[in-house]
Formats: C-alpha cells, structure tokens, sequence
C-alpha cells in the first residue's frame, strides 16, 4: 500500500454525527473527500475524466484522501488506472508550470496525488476503513461516480463504517431497465441500500438531477471554453473525441463535488437547497439521513419507482428544473475561479491578450458571462462608461496592430478611442449582429506600457478583449 498523507486540520466541528442537525455548517474547513471512479481511455464515455479535472481545477479547497478505481481483476488488481494517469499527467504539466504557480496557490503536489491511487482493491479497501476510523473532527466523504461495489465491499467487512462516512453518488444509467432493476447504481448500491443495518448512513444520491448538466448546447460551449485552460483543460477536449454518449462538458459526475462547493446550499442539510434544488427526504423515519431528486408535485414511490413509472419524463424534467436554472452560475463561478488559477494575460511569442472585464472599467458598466467569450466574461456598456485596457510589454516605440473584439446588438456603433490620454476621435464597430467579431486598428504605441481607452459615443455594445501583436514595428 502506498503510503499516504493525511492532512488534519484542528476545527471545533460537532464529531462526525449523522443528522444535519447535529453538525454545524461550517464553510471555513477543507473537506477531506474519497473518489471512486470508473474513468477509461476510448471506452467512449469521457464523464469520470471530466469529473476528475473538475476536481482537480478545485484540489486546493478540499483535502483529497483517495482516488480509488472501482473496477479490478479477478487478483484483485486495477482493470485501468491509464485515464486518471493521463490525467494526472496533465495536471502535473500545469503544476510545473511557472507562469501558473499551482503550488503556490496551495494546489497539491502531482506525487502525492499518485499517492491515492490503490495499488489493489484490498488497499482501497483497507484505505476506506482506516480513513473512516481514523480520529478526526472532520466527516470523511465518499463521492461515488461509477459503480458502489468498493463502498458495499468495505461495509460488508466492517458495517461499522456506514456510521462515520457521509456518501455522495450519482446514477449510472437513465432508466431502470423496463422496471428489471430496483435502482439507478446497480449490485453495489442495491447490496447496501436493502440492508436494514445501513439504514441510517448518511448518503445523498443523485439519480437524475445530475443529468440536468449535459443538455442542449451550453455544454458544448462550456468545453470550447475550459479547453483553453492549460493542458487539464485540453485533455478535456481530447476525451470527447470517441465520446459515444454525447459533446461538451460532460458535468453529470461533478454534482456530489458541487454539493461541498455550493456557497448557495448546505450539505449538512440538503433539503435546504442550493444549486441543486431541494433534495428530498422520502424516508425520513426509517433512512433520516438519505437524500436523493426532489420530484415536486408528482406523487412519486421513490422505494418501488416502476410503481410511478408513468410521471418519469415529467418528474425528471421537474427534479432537474433548479440545477438547469442555476448552470450558467455554476459555469460561470468555475470560469471566474479559472481565470483566477490561469494567467488572465496569455503570451505567445508575438500576442497578447487583455480581458475587458480586467480592465479599468466606471460604474456605469457590467461585467457579464458568455460562454463563446474570450475567459467567458465581457463587459457590457449600455450607459455612459470607458473602458481603459493597460498594454504592458511593449518592445519599442512604433505602429502596432491591435484588435478590439466585440459585439454588437443590431447595427454599427461608434465610440471614442483614447490612447495614452490622447483623443483619437471616434471609431465605427459594424458588421454581423449579435456575434462576436474583431476589428483592427493601427496604433502608435511606445515601449513599455500603454493605457487604451473606449469611451460609450453612440449606440450600446459589448467588448470582450484586446489583442495586441507584440513584433516590433
């Protein structure tokens, strides 16, 4: 087994008590949180990697313990740990990184994350039990995005654990086989969930909610967006490329993680809610610390489903309502977070690229999310307001080519141009409506740094970013 660090953390937090009452939520900690994840390479189903960049893009806000595959041989070996090295693999690529200094915003070091990878499934057993009994103030976590069988195996040897583990799972298939199968994560889950002595382990399941995260196109820009993130963010587009199960940002299997990052909800009391709506408590006498979909007005038999299969499409659209509500937040806080761990100003050897909404901006203008926008963020000017762009870098004194990129509503606008305090007079932005689109000007700039200014003249736009070329005149 390999040896693994444990992170403690000295916190006044009520034990590990199951009922949300009885922990007091307390957003100031680290949770200390286990995997179990089924990713592959070419299997066609890219959701365990995505899920694992996700996790890794917030690694520095939890205290990540085990990252166990849930798949093993008959010798109880791994059957494939190759995607989550590839993974790591990128991971450690951004970490070595000096322009993004992981390290210094508290991101774990890539040789302890391979640290957590068991070397047998009786290590990631043995690894589940003793983090569980293990003496800490702090709840351990266990999200589940594939199968269940290492958690129902750990149980099986030691039932105790259920009582000190908090389980976040999501569903592995969207139907129940014609009825055939008494729940969405199969043997390993239903081995644990009819077992009587297991009634009161914490657990929220998430059997369709999630889903809510890989419908219509917005995913599909999500992923245009996040490729451009380091190498993490491009192994996320490479993943897709023999995807049998759909494009874009597969997010199904990031929900147990956002439930512990959602600053709107409570995971100490789900039925609060949050990103994810209200989660319901349908046996709140027999299982007090379950929780899965809230399916709302429908009368739904959440012990026996098929009793209701009936209201399915209307109940699933009525669980996954909230969490289709609330991703352009979602989105939108894990892109704020990325252009706060990635450089704002990317270089290449002869460009760089400044943001509008890191830019000088009055109060009279608005940031706000796109996700064909440069980062994912522009800024909108409706009112009056100036934009003042700083180009650092500049090698010399001369004529430069620089592309304001922009959008415009439904017809060409002018607006005043200022480069270095002097008024340059008035400058149309026309073309296509309600695309984003570049137009170049020629400008006398001087070494060093320079201030470029977009004053609201006439008619409402929206500006995403500067380009500069950065060869000498």
């Amino acid at each position: 087994m390999k040896q693994i660090q444990i992170t403690l953390l000295s916190i006044l937090v009520t034990g590990v008590a199951l009922t949300p009452c009885q922990v007091k939520a307390d957003n100031s900690f680290k949770p200390r949180v286990v995997v179990t994840l089924d990713a592959c390479l070419d299997c066609g189903n890219p959701d365990d990697i995505h899920a694992l960049v996700h996790l890794l893009w917030h690694s520095n806000e939890i205290d990540l313990e085990g990252l166990l595959p849930d798949r093993y041989d008959v010798f109880g070996d791994p059957v494939e740990t190759e995607a989550i090295e590839k993974v790591l693999d990128a991971y450690e690529a951004d970490y070595n990184n000096t322009s993004i200094s992981l390290a210094d915003q508290g991101f774990p070091d890539p040789t302890t994350l391979r640290e957590l990878i068991p070397d047998s499934q009786e290590d990631a057993l043995d690894l589940i039990e003793t983090l569980a009994n293990e003496d800490n103030p702090r709840p351990l976590f266990i999200l589940g995005w594939g199968n269940m069988r290492l958690l129902q195996e750990t149980l099986t040897r030691d039932p105790s654990v259920a009582e000190k583990i908090r389980v976040i799972t999501v569903g592995t298939r969207t139907n129940y086989n014609n009825c055939r199968e008494p729940n969405l994560n199969g043997w390993g889950r239903n081995a644990i969930f009819q077992r009587s002595q297991f009634d009161n382990m914490w657990w929220i399941e998430l059997d369709w909610a999630q889903e809510a995260m890989q419908i219509g196109e917005e995913p599909v820009k999500m992923l245009d967006a996040l490729s451009r993130y380091g190498d993490l963010g491009q192994i996320l587009a490479d993943s897709n490329e023999n995807s049998k199960w759909g494009r874009g940002f597969r997010g199904g299997d990031i929900a147990p993680l956002l439930i512990l990052l959602d600053p709107s909800g409570s995971v100490y009391n789900p039925t609060k809610g949050g990103w994810l709506g209200k989660l319901a408590q349908p046996f709140p006498e027999r299982r007090p610390n379950y929780f899965t979909d809230n399916m709302g007005k429908y009368e739904w038999d959440y012990e026996k489903p098929c009793r209701t299969w009936i209201d399915r499409e209307l109940a699933l659209k009525e669980c996954q309502a909230a969490l289709l509500k609330n991703r352009p937040v979602i989105y939108a806080k894990l892109l704020e977070r990325l252009n706060s761990i990635y450089p704002t100003q990317t270089k290449t050897q002869s460009i760089a690229s400044y943001e509008a909404e890191n830019a000088e901006l009055t109060e009279d203008l608005r940031v706000r999310s796109d996700l064909e926008a440069s980062h994912g963020f522009y800024v909108e000017m409706k009112g009056n307001g100036r934009i003042t762009w700083v180009l650092e870098d500049v090698p010399a004194d001369g004529e430069y080519k620089v592309k304001i990129r922009y959008k415009l509503p439904f017809h060409h606008q002018t607006q005043r141009l200022i480069l270095n305090g002097e008024d340059l007079g008035m400058a149309t932005f026309d073309g296509s409506a309600r695309a984003w689109q570049e137009k170049e000007f020629a400008l006398p700039l001087k070494e060093g740094r320079n201030s470029l200014t977009v004053e609201k003249d006439w008619g409402y736009m929206d500006f995403d970013n500067v380009i500069l070329a950065l060869n000498e005149p």
